[in-house]
């Protein structure tokens, strides 16, 4: 399965830990950089479906939703915290003629456009 690489239109030079929201093929992701790079995620808690971009924080490579403590690792989408109902969906990154990308891999048997 080959990866389509979608600009998100956040620019690859942003400020570490402030979270960015973005709509990559109708789906809200949150963007953001650490020290350890550009990290993009789905951008809704899977407990109370509050948004990152605007009730999140980070703790190094944690994701904390604001609204009722649920935490993820930014690395892998794993709960860490409850009370969140689900790992949190991942997406690869990268930063390409100055902006970051998202990673759209089409599902198992699915050919890419």
């Amino acid at each position: 399965m080959t990866t389509r690489w979608v600009p998100t239109g956040v620019p690859g030079d942003g400020a570490v830990d402030e979270i960015h929201a973005a709509t990559v093929e109708g789906d809200d992701i949150g963007l953001v950089r650490t020290a350890e790079g550009w990290f993009a995620f789905g951008d809704c808690c899977t407990h109370a479906a509050c948004a990152f971009s605007d009730h999140g924080e980070l703790d190094g490579t944690t994701l904390i939703c604001n609204c009722h403590g649920a935490e993820f690792d930014l690395r892998t989408g794993e709960v860490l915290q409850d009370p969140a109902e689900g790992p949190l969906e991942v997406l690869p990154v990268r930063c390409r003629d100055g902006q970051v990308e998202v990673g759209i891999v089409p599902p198992r048997g699915e050919n890419a456009p």
